[in-house]
């Protein structure tokens, strides 16, 4: 029991401690000590008994608290699991408690307050920081992507001519360099001025006109 009690110690001591940096996120200004409990007051009241009967119960099986109740000295004419969990759950409730205001008090002097305090407000503006920062990063990823998409439209026809001469290039470069072609002429190659390839029943044609266009 004693291992459970000190489990259940500290996860009330967790669970509080996150209930604080919350509490501390939604003020402006720095609260007493007081003020919070005052304020979390139905919390702090009831954390205890729930995560300690929470944490005992998933321990105890029935037939654990039956006999837990029996050394107790707890008498029960009726074995209703309804009636031994409500036994058993009254039992430990009564016998293992924590002082949450006490330990509050231990665990949380004037300084360390008010550094906690001012901790989390830093976090907390480096959150909102970095989620600005994000925002205004996808902002400018949807800008650029509609300019992209804007410039695409306008250009895909200069750009269609512009990628069939460079094929075309490469093509009439393949042609010329290869050994089986050496020493042969393509006139419709060299005719820079309207260049027509023909190569597997594939076309690529390109007005040189409009090579200035894109270099």
């Amino acid at each position: 029991m004693k291992s459970l009690y000190n489990r259940a110690v500290n996860k009330v001591q967790s669970k509080i401690i996150e209930d604080i940096d919350r509490y501390f996120e939604r003020l402006d200004d720095l609260p007493t000590l007081d003020q919070y409990y005052h304020d979390r007051n139905n919390f702090l009241q009831q954390i205890w008994q729930n995560i300690w009967v929470n944490v005992v119960q998933g321990a105890y099986s029935i037939k654990e608290r039956k006999q837990y109740l029996i050394e107790k000295g707890v008498q029960f004419e009726s074995a209703d699991k309804k009636l031994v969990k409500k036994l058993f759950q009254s039992e430990i409730n009564d016998a293992y408690t924590f002082d949450v205001e006490q330990w509050l008090n231990d665990t949380f002097p004037v300084a360390v307050w008010e550094k906690k305090f001012f901790e989390i407000k830093k976090m907390q503006l480096k959150r909102e920081e970095e989620r600005k920062l994000e925002a205004m990063r996808e902002e400018q990823e949807r800008i650029l992507e509609e300019l992209a998409e804007q410039w695409l439209s306008n250009n895909a026809k200069k750009l269609y001519i512009y990628i069939r001469y460079k094929i075309a290039l490469e093509v009439k470069k393949d042609m010329e360099e290869r050994p089986k072609y050496a020493g042969k002429s393509f006139p419709f190659i060299t005719n820079m001025r309207y260049a027509t390839v023909v190569m597997r029943d594939d076309f690529f044609i390109f007005n040189k006109a409009s090579e200035n266009q894109f270099e």
